[in-house]
């Protein structure tokens, strides 16, 4: 039977395929975060226009359709790293520097979130990804001097906060819905839970909480972030930690 593959389409004969399996396992198409609804908040440092390092950038595009655009305030800007991960350039921001800040999100107490980043050795280590404080006092991953936190106006349970690795690369994931909890997970694995009662409030902050103060600034080097505004399914969660494995090799 014949196949042709024409512009990234696949048929056999006329008729359109959709996917290919080989056994249980789909390899093709290969899974893009737009796969799954809900999509708000796509930011990939692989994609980022003209990349090269050390060149300050003004923007990082939002990849979600028709999701709301970033800004970069503050000076100097992030930049893009002199460093790579599999091949890939990575986003650099400097703590009492450039930071990213995003509103109107329409992301709130709904959510999954799935990211990529590291703390840089001999950098200060504050918040990563938080959002505008107050009124929500809520952040996922790392917290002045510790990793493996999650907080939603309180600490999960247990409270598996553990003093900062520099140089570690940190798969974090998150989600939550209304009057239910906020999950942690490192790598995958759960790490506690928590009420949710703050949520996103439509904002998102890289590098901080202030919307335009320095404060917990920090010193990281990000990959990539994906915010749904849906708590996915647990296989669909892992799904988006598969596709970020695989892609920068961790």
């Amino acid at each position: 039977m014949p196949l042709l593959n024409t512009a990234d389409k696949l048929y056999l004969g006329t008729q359109t395929v959709t996917a290919m399996y080989l056994g249980t396992t789909k390899v093709w198409p290969p899974f893009n975060p737009k796969n799954l609804s809900g999509l708000k908040v796509w930011l990939d440092a692989s994609q980022i226009p003209s990349a090269a390092p050390e060149l300050p950038i003004s923007s990082w595009p939002n990849l979600a359709i028709g999701g709301a655009p970033g800004a970069m305030m503050g000076t100097p800007l992030p930049w893009i790293s002199d460093r790579q991960l599999n091949s890939k350039p990575l986003v650099r921001f400097f703590n009492n520097s450039g930071r990213m800040r995003m509103t109107s999100t329409g992301v709130g107490t709904d959510y999954t979130l799935v990211y990529l980043a590291r703390l840089v050795a001999g950098g200060v280590a504050g918040r990563v990804v938080t959002v505008t404080y107050p009124p929500s006092n809520f952040l996922v991953g790392f917290w002045n001097g510790y990793q493996d936190v999650g907080y939603d106006n309180g600490f999960t349970t247990p409270d598996t906060r553990t003093s900062v690795v520099y140089d570690q690369w940190k798969l974090y994931s998150a989600d939550g819905a209304t009057s239910g909890s906020y999950r942690l997970f490192s790598n995958g694995n759960l790490l506690g839970s928590t009420p949710v009662t703050g949520g996103w409030n439509g904002t998102l902050n890289i590098s901080g909480y202030d919307a335009s103060s320095t404060a917990e600034t920090c010193d990281i080097e990000m990959a990539e972030l994906v915010l749904y505004d849906n708590k996915k399914t647990d296989a669909e969660r892992q799904q988006v930690e598969g596709y970020l494995r695989a892609k920068w090799g961790v």
